[in-house]
């Protein structure tokens, strides 16, 4: 449902993390309830900080989300 609201100035990508690759990058990229199930959530992160816009967010869960 997500994919039929976008339009020109928004796009909406569904892919596993490891399979993802992107030609543009972003202003937002969310981690809804996802982190804490790679064994290191922080190189995950670090692989897609070069799909975020210069003054783009990364939205994460709370710290003691990630740690189990």
């Amino acid at each position: 449902r997500a994919q039929q609201k976008g339009n020109e100035t928004k796009v909406f990508v569904n892919s596993t993390a490891e399979k993802f690759v992107a030609d543009v990058t972003f202003d937002v990229i969310v981690w809804n309830e996802i982190l804490y199930y790679f064994p290191d959530c922080m190189v995950i992160m670090q692989k897609y900080e070069r799909y975020l816009e210069e003054d783009g967010i990364c939205q994460k869960p709370p710290v003691n989300r990630l740690v189990a």
